[in-house]
């Protein structure tokens, strides 16, 4: 309340207690909404986060790949595929102490991996039944 300038409402006791905001979100959600609405979504996550209100913005898949924390531990890396080129691909969520990195893969193409996945370390079906089946278009 003291971040939002104590509104007016905020002595409603509606919105007195935990329990009781719950049961009022409908009238309580419109009242926050109308706090937040005007402002940059980081900016109400950084004050909330300066004075020890848990929060987090609900980010979309382009705040992320903007994301100054992301950014320093250089979480998204590119990668190159053989069909696409170069793409962005999230990296490892932690660093090693060692230092040691891991470089990620491109998606595999489509049947890339049928030979391991039916094969002898997979469902075990010789390379007699793969031809068969790449044959007649099932893989």
């Amino acid at each position: 309340m003291e971040l939002m300038d104590s509104p007016t409402w905020a002595d409603d006791p509606m919105f007195a207690t935990r329990d009781s905001r719950l049961e009022n979100w409908d009238a309580l959600e419109p009242l926050l909404s109308a706090w937040t609405a005007p402002q940059l979504k980081e900016d109400v996550y950084r004050r909330c986060q300066g004075i020890h209100v848990p929060s987090f913005p609900l980010n979309t898949a382009a705040d992320l790949f903007q994301s100054p924390q992301f950014e320093e531990r250089e979480f998204f890396v590119e990668v190159e595929h053989p069909a696409a080129g170069w793409q962005t691909y999230p990296g490892w969520p932690f660093k090693l102490a060692s230092g040691k990195t891991f470089d990620p893969q491109p998606a595999p193409m489509l049947g890339q991996h049928n030979a391991e996945v039916y094969g002898e370390k997979g469902l075990g079906l010789d390379r007699r039944e793969l031809v068969t089946l790449r044959s007649a278009g099932v893989i």
